[in-house]
């Protein structure tokens, strides 16, 4: 699958839990860093690592108490590690799951909560809501009665930094219909309400116009981003379409002073963005991509851009 398809619709992960009777449980509170580890096999750059925010923003929704444990925003990609706890003895579970056997978890546990699909609105300075396109979230069981979510989506498009999640569940105690807690229209709902933090006066900015061609087309505008997280590169064509969307390690790679190829890590995937580098570079190189390759292949010769 090609990069740009993940891109413009954001996986939605399974739960990485296998719930047949006996809950699994893991060992360790689960952070941004840990879902971005076992969903990519990647770490988020140690600098990316300072600019994690731990909100404390929480909400009890009946006998169940949701948190924010962890945001990051670098006024690109958006990560937030959501926490649901319930009461001691019982447990969660995801009834889509196939291997889910609700009727063993009953019989051991005699409450089973499950959460409603994630619902995250941004509100605008007029009260308007915004919904943030292509979000992609996956769950981790942590204890019996603990489980995390990690929501990751598009920042860029963020009319402000207040965020409000809506917090509802099933619960299940063996009656013929769940109770449905939460979630439910605005008279009903549950808000957790929390504020992204605002780390962008780290990001470093350079804009080139008309720096030159790549593979015969005329750039009208290259900008280059490097935040914590990534290295956020925009490039417009002259001749661009409307709407035309250029994504970097896909349609144009980024190489850097030796000219190797820099990838699009998982924070990426979330914009036009490549690997974080620790400090701003002499120089990088862009270069077209090939089209009919997956293997961030290039055609033509690169247009190297200088930073000091």
């Amino acid at each position: 699958m090609k990069k740009h398809a993940l891109r413009t619709a954001v996986i939605v992960c399974a739960l990485l839990l296998a719930l047949c009777g006996t809950a699994l449980a893991v060992a360790r509170q689960y952070g941004i860093g840990d879902f971005l580890s076992e969903m990519y096999g990647e770490q988020i750059p140690e600098q990316a690592q300072e600019i994690v925010d731990r909100p404390q923003a929480s909400i009890q929704v009946e006998e169940v108490e949701a948190s924010v444990r962890e945001a990051v925003w670098d006024g690109f990609a958006t990560h937030v590690v959501i926490e649901y706890r319930s009461p001691e003895g019982t447990a969660w579970a995801l009834l889509d799951d196939p291997r889910v056997d609700l009727d063993a978890l009953l019989a051991q546990y005699g409450t089973v909560y499950s959460p409603l699909d994630p619902d995250l609105v941004c509100i605008a300075e007029a009260g308007d809501e915004y919904f943030p396109e292509s979000m992609g979230f996956e769950y981790q069981q942590e204890e019996e009665n603990v489980l995390s979510m990690i929501l990751s989506f598009d920042g860029k498009a963020l009319p402000s930094r207040d965020l409000r999640y809506k917090v509802g569940y099933f619960r299940y105690d063996g009656a013929e219909e769940p109770d449905r807690v939460g979630g439910q229209g605005a008279g009903s709902a549950a808000f957790l309400e929390f504020e992204l933090p605002d780390h962008t006066d780290l990001n470093e900015t350079f804009t080139f116009d008309h720096p030159g061609t790549l593979a015969g087309r005329e750039i009208e505008r290259a900008t280059f981003t490097f935040t914590p997280l990534q290295t956020v590169v925009e490039v417009v064509y002259v001749d661009a379409k409307e709407d035309e969307l250029v994504w970097a390690d896909v349609d144009v790679l980024v190489l850097d002073e030796a000219g190797e190829r820099i990838p699009a890590t998982s924070t990426s995937l979330l914009s036009s963005g490549v690997d974080a580098l620790e400090e701003v570079p002499d120089v990088l190189y862009l270069q077209a991509g090939d089209p009919s390759s997956n293997e961030g292949v290039g055609i033509g010769e690169p247009l190297a851009f200088t930073f000091k």
